[in-house]
């Protein structure tokens, strides 16, 4: 492993950070380097610092293969040689025991316990759509409706009982996340600190809602102290693609069995950006018109 050499090049500090050409358009960045290194690995440097790029499936299996003996001394300090001194090696027997036990918690009959919230809160959310006189921004609806399902089942807020709660938390999730997406400069003079600084401060507030909603053995998943989602594929797959097919097919049944709908206007744009996270360029709008079908 220390011998590989990864094709590319991390230049020199500065004058060969390539952070805004990766951010403009990241498929095309990576397309670009693939094809004039020859390689689905390569290096550059990112946000000042020499990155390695994985851009494959293949490469990906093998550095997460769970045959790799992660505790073998040659093999970690390669690892740390090409991917920093930030890296984190988990005992691999503990931790596949802990997602075989909390898997139980979102897969087959489990889930009957979660629906009727679910379809609760996806019939709040979506029943007065059509009602609206301006056409509904989706992406934002759906972040709202993904928010309070994930709430609700993983630390038992009520967004209409713990309406404040509730609130609190998703504001100081999304100055968490906006804050990590940010410049990594950790920063507080006098009134103004940097956003990764917020982001940290929202994390500390976050963590003391969570560990006081933790205490209680009534607020449901919320009692599991050690929950661990991951996502991908394979053997760190996501332990909850069960219970996401269950809201997506609830809300999107809603929607099939109660609406039409149109874009609106019709010539909107449906780009897609990718960084900070991949999501529309531009939310788009929807007009929803009531469309009962009788079967």
């Amino acid at each position: 492993m220390s011998q590989i050499e990864i094709p590319g090049s991390s230049g020199y500090a500065l004058m060969s950070d390539r952070s805004l050409d990766f951010y403009k358009d990241p498929m095309h960045f990576c397309n670009s380097r693939i094809q004039s290194n020859g390689s689905r690995i390569f290096q550059a440097r990112l946000l000042n610092k020499p990155t390695i790029f994985v851009c494959s499936v293949k490469g990906m299996n093998e550095l997460l293969c769970e045959k790799v003996n992660v505790f073998d001394t040659s093999y970690t300090t390669s690892m740390c040689k090409l991917f920093g001194d930030n890296v984190c090696f988990a005992n691999g027997e503990e931790a596949q025991l802990l997602r075989i036990s909390l898997m139980q918690l979102f897969r087959g009959k489990m889930l009957d316990t979660y629906a009727d919230y679910i379809n609760r809160v996806c019939t709040r959310n979506l029943k007065d759509l059509s009602m609206s006189s301006e056409p509904i921004a989706v992406y934002t609806l759906f972040k709202r409706l993904a928010t309070e399902l994930v709430l609700g089942i993983f630390l038992n807020v009520d967004a209409e009982k713990s309406a404040e709660l509730s609130k609190q938390i998703t504001q100081l999730s999304t100055q968490h996340w906006h804050g990590l997406i940010s410049a990594p400069v950790n920063l507080k003079v006098s009134v103004w600190s940097s956003g990764f600084s917020q982001a940290l401060e929202a994390k500390e507030k976050l963590l003391h809602i969570i560990n006081e909603r933790l205490k209680s053995e009534e607020d449901g998943n919320a009692g599991q102290e050690k929950l661990l989602c991951c996502f991908g594929n394979g053997s760190r797959n996501c332990i909850g693609v069960e219970l996401n097919d269950l809201i997506l097919k609830t809300a999107v049944g809603y929607l099939l069995n109660h609406y039409c709908w149109d874009l609106d206007p019709p010539n909107q744009s449906l780009e897609y950006k990718w960084l900070p996270v991949s999501r529309p360029a531009e939310d788009p709008k929807i007009k929803f018109t009531s469309c009962s079908y009788k079967t």
